[in-house]
């Protein structure tokens, strides 16, 4: 394989682009769990797997906003009143 062809292929390739982005975390660790196992599983229930995890993480998001927003006017009203 030449330079070129490697290179090309790291500039191209969607699993080198996963690999280097921000949600691979995610990515890895929900097929890991997914395939715990088994070496396959269908479509669907990985589909419903996936809902599953998005929604948790929407809703782990949700909790840590509504928590941010009570330290964040915790702080306010201590500050005004000094």
């Amino acid at each position: 394989m030449q330079v070129e062809e490697i290179t090309q292929i790291l500039r191209e390739s969607p699993s080198v682009r996963l690999i280097k982005s921000r949600s691979v975390d995610f990515f890895l660790s929900f097929v890991i769990e997914a395939f715990e196992g088994q070496a396959a599983i269908m479509q669907e229930r990985l589909h419903m797997l996936l809902e599953n995890r998005l929604d948790e993480q929407e809703n782990t998001l949700v909790e840590d906003d509504s928590e941010m927003t009570r330290l964040v006017e915790g702080y306010s009203v201590n500050v005004s009143k000094k």
